[in-house]
């Protein structure tokens, strides 16, 4: 079950088999999980990535999941956030039906100049500002040490970086970016072989 608890996370219970102080992976919604359609505002619009279900299925046993995602169409009043809330439930089914079980999805809706007065303000979670990852460490106890970010874009290593995640980029435009403590991947499946494969045996 998802617990909405202030207007910018939506979260679902963890787990009581899991214990505090675990890593986590963190990740983008759109692009990374699902299609990046540029503003998903439609739950017809999801398509879940090849690779991804293979991906969590392995990262679910070794680490809470936890997505972060910006959702700038809620100011930009493309969609409600209702709506927002459906889509996010709705993709949740989706992976669970596939025994993929996420441990929390947290989204930011704000943003400077949007049109929906009560969502335009310079919100601390949105990336690249690293509010969501310092939230999920308050909320569930997650260690942030030895923790990582999958994202595909320049925003999400920067949010990353600020708490001290190692990152991976998803995506041809990642040459974009220098930092050699970023790994280049095609995709989620290939960004959670890497994980896995840094784990102690």
């Amino acid at each position: 079950m998802f617990l909405t608890k202030t207007s910018r996370l939506i979260v679902q219970n963890i787990s009581d088999s899991k214990s505090f102080n675990r890593q986590a992976v963190f990740l983008d919604r759109d692009g990374v999980i699902i299609e990046d359609v540029n503003y998903l505002t439609n739950p017809n619009q999801i398509q879940i990535l090849p690779s991804v279900v293979n991906a969590l299925n392995d990262l679910q046993k070794r680490f809470y999941i936890v997505v972060v995602t910006n959702q700038s169409a809620v100011a930009r009043g493309m969609l409600t956030e209702n709506e927002l809330n459906e889509i996010n439930f709705i993709l949740n089914n989706r992976l669970s039906e596939q025994g993929i079980n996420l441990d929390a999805i947290y989204y930011c809706p704000h943003l400077i100049g949007g049109v929906k007065r009560e969502f335009n303000c310079d919100c601390p979670c949105r990336k690249p500002k690293p509010g969501m990852f310092k939230t999920a460490e308050f909320d569930w106890g997650v260690n942030l040490n030895g923790s990582y970010m999958v994202g595909d874009s320049l925003r999400d290593i920067t949010a990353a970086n600020l708490v001290g995640l190692k990152s991976f980029f998803v995506g041809k435009s990642g040459d974009l970016i220098k930092d050699p403590k970023v790994s280049i991947v095609s995709n989620l499946g290939n960004a959670a072989k890497r994980i896995i494969s840094e784990l102690p045996h």
